[in-house]
């Protein structure tokens, strides 16, 4: 999290310097200042990475990637979002461009190619990007005209267009328009749009959607449950949103207890 004066706290599993505390080690059970980053906006967290985006435009990585104290990526600036997902990462220039770097073998990092790179990659075809998110293995984009893009893993219909077929490069959401918001999940995302109606699609096998079923759809649908949610978010295997009245509501998979709800079924 981020606190008021730029400064991140984290917690939970250390085991590869997620926590960026300058080590490996046992789960940090209380929140605990991260190394090196201050300034802080934005924070991002994904499998075991973490990342850090300053006033400044630049962007912090820890963890995953090998380092456990935060270590500037000297090859953004001029950044205004970032995502990650389960082994690579994404950000949005103030220039509309989209990067991405880490594992690209389902086509993550959208760049054409299933090469994983180290360094940050720009997106394919991607210029007037206004939003980003990235789920395990894809990743969706808000195009400013309102239309959405996707690419990546695609295994249950992820990408949204029509199709079960991984894409290394951005593919158009099938008959989206008038969208403000974006969110992606692990195999399935929503759009919100301008009427406040909300679409998902994807995997849905622990009742994603929060429609009351577990068929999952290759295009969006139209989930009238979740209309007039002010704000979506889809996580693994969960989803949530919040109301106009400030109220919090959750759905999907709660093995772990992630619904919040007191029960794990």
């Amino acid at each position: 999290s981020v606190c008021q004066d730029g400064t991140v706290m984290a917690w939970g599993n250390n085991g590869n310097g997620a926590c960026g505390q300058g080590f490996y080690g046992n789960p940090i059970d209380v929140p605990t200042q991260v190394l090196n980053v201050t300034g802080a906006i934005k924070v991002a967290a994904g499998d075991g990475t973490s990342l850090a985006l300053s006033q400044d435009g630049s962007v912090w990585e820890w963890g995953e990637n090998g380092t456990v104290t935060p270590t500037q990526i000297n090859a953004l600036s001029g950044i205004t979002a970032i995502a990650c997902g389960s082994s690579h990462s994404i950000a949005l220039k103030n220039d509309g461009t989209v990067w991405a770097w880490g594992s690209n073998y389902q086509g993550e990092l959208g760049d054409g190619t299933n090469n994983s790179s180290t360094v940050p990659v720009q997106v394919s075809g991607l210029t007037d990007i206004i939003a980003i998110d990235a789920g395990g293995r894809n990743n969706i984009a808000l195009r400013s005209n309102g239309t959405v893009v996707t690419w990546g893993r695609n295994l249950y219909g992820g990408l949204g267009n029509g199709t079960t077929i991984d894409s290394n490069i951005p593919v158009d959401v099938t008959g989206l328009t008038n969208v403000t918001d974006v969110c992606c999940g692990s195999g399935f995302s929503f759009a919100k749009k301008q009427d406040g109606s909300v679409w998902g699609w994807g995997y849905n096998y622990e009742g994603q959607m929060g429609n009351g079923t577990t068929i999952e759809s290759h295009v969006p649908v139209d989930q009238t449950a979740l209309n007039g949610m002010v704000r979506v978010f889809a996580g693994w295997g969960h989803a949530g949103g919040i109301k106009a009245d400030g109220s919090v509501w959750t759905w999907g998979h709660n093995g772990t207890g992630k619904l919040g709800t007191g029960l794990t079924s």
